[in-house]
């Protein structure tokens, strides 16, 4: 077999393979050769860059991603992309325009309004978050009904979170405990107690299956509301 000799699309598949494995150091060395061979590849500069991302070499990435664009400007996947990088930057009003071309661009791409509603919900613009959120859930996003309940709950309405948390486990069924978790705080700091307990005993019996935080606040607001009629404690 020594008269086979790799192409960059050959290098191209094998490092698109090892990125989707979540082999990242494999995929830029494999992705830099195919580079080397045509560069030209935008899909090579997109796979490296999201490899580059997952490393944290966010430099590298963002180079990555704008070389793509630079080869391509109609490429929705590199202004996504580039987005996370401005995102992991804390420079949202970069995020929210390079999410917003994204949308413009591909209006099915599900991924890039979940997290335009996410980071119009960081920049408090929560009406535009919402419209957001509601095109991935039209779309068929799997959280898009937890990150419409995290927006609402963010911005402190918390009447309409209550709802939303309730969609979220009818509708998401792997969210169903931090759901009914953070339904329950809310229902809390609504002064709805009763309703509140009761979620948060639910969730407590549950609780292993909670990230450590979310377990300390389920802990603190059913103690509370344990005291309060003085009952004894989880």
């Amino acid at each position: 077999m020594g008269w086979f000799r790799k192409n960059a699309r050959d290098y191209l598949g094998e490092g698109t393979l090892q990125s989707l494995q979540g082999k990242y150091v494999q995929a830029v060395e494999i992705l830099s050769k195919a580079l080397e061979l045509d560069a030209t590849l935008v899909v090579a500069y997109l796979h490296r860059g999201i490899a580059y991302l997952e490393l944290g070499r966010l430099e590298e990435a963002l180079e990555d991603f704008e070389t793509a664009l630079r080869l391509d400007p109609q490429e929705p996947l590199g202004y996504y992309n580039r987005a996370r990088v401005w995102w992991q930057r804390k420079d949202l009003e970069r995020a929210e325009a390079d999410l917003q071309r994204t949308v413009s661009l591909d209006p099915t791409y599900t991924e890039g309004w979940g997290l335009l509603a996410v980071t119009r919900s960081q920049r408090e613009d929560v009406d535009g978050a919402l419209a957001a959120v509601e095109r991935a859930i039209a779309l068929g996003h799997p959280d898009g009904y937890w990150l419409r309940a995290l927006i609402l709950e963010s911005a402190g309405w918390l009447e309409g979170a209550v709802q939303a948390y309730e969609d979220c486990v009818r509708e998401e069924k792997g969210h169903m405990i931090d759901a009914r978790g953070r339904r329950g705080l809310v229902l809390s700091q609504l002064g709805r107690r009763e309703e509140a307990q009761k979620e948060l005993e639910w969730v407590w019996k549950r609780r292993c299956k909670l990230a450590t935080e979310s377990r300390r606040k389920v802990e603190k607001a059913l103690q509370a509301l344990r005291d309060e009629k003085g009952e004894e404690r989880p």
